[in-house]
């Protein structure tokens, strides 16, 4: 049975140094686990560190351009809003300038109306006037032109009695 001890106290010894060496294989893939880990850990870090870094250039840039757009839109609104407030501007200057026009046209016309209606009534009684100067004048050399000519009738007038 010694044999049987010596192989129990083998196994033992074997059991024991299987025990160790599972122990020291546990221990060293447990730290070689913990190293993977640590090293993927600092590789994702660094990896998650680059891509924050380059993401944050992304960003940079996205927000620059924009930016930059908004700028050049803000700018642009600004400009057309400042040239239609100038052509509002203008057409209200034209418009008061139009009606400043209009109101001094129409009081010239109105003045014109007044005067052409004087002017009409004074032209009116001076051609009633001529008219009856005029026919006066005319009635005035008929008589002339009667008198004139009655010694000239009479004459004639015998004559004929004469010859008939």
């Amino acid at each position: 049975m010694k044999t049987t001890s010596y192989l129990t106290e083998e196994n033992a010894d074997e059991k024991q140094l299987n025990r160790e060496i599972r122990s020291n294989l546990k221990a060293t893939l447990k730290k070689r686990e913990i190293q993977i880990s640590n090293s993927m850990d600092e590789e994702f870090e660094s990896s998650k560190m680059a891509m924050i870094e380059i993401l944050s250039v992304y960003l940079e840039k996205d927000d620059y351009f924009t930016n930059k757009i908004a700028s050049d839109f803000k700018d642009k609104m600004d400009e057309y809003a400042e040239e239609r407030s100038n052509c509002l501007r203008k057409l209200l200057f034209g418009f008061e300038k139009y009606q400043l026009t209009a109101s001094t046209l129409l009081e010239s016309l109105e003045k014109t109306q007044s005067n052409n209606l004087s002017v009409r009534g004074d032209l009116e009684k001076d051609l009633e006037r001529m008219r009856s100067i005029h026919q006066r004048e005319m009635n005035q050399l008929r008589e002339n032109i009667e008198k004139l000519t009655e010694p000239f009738h009479k004459t004639g007038n015998s004559k004929k009695i004469i010859r008939q």
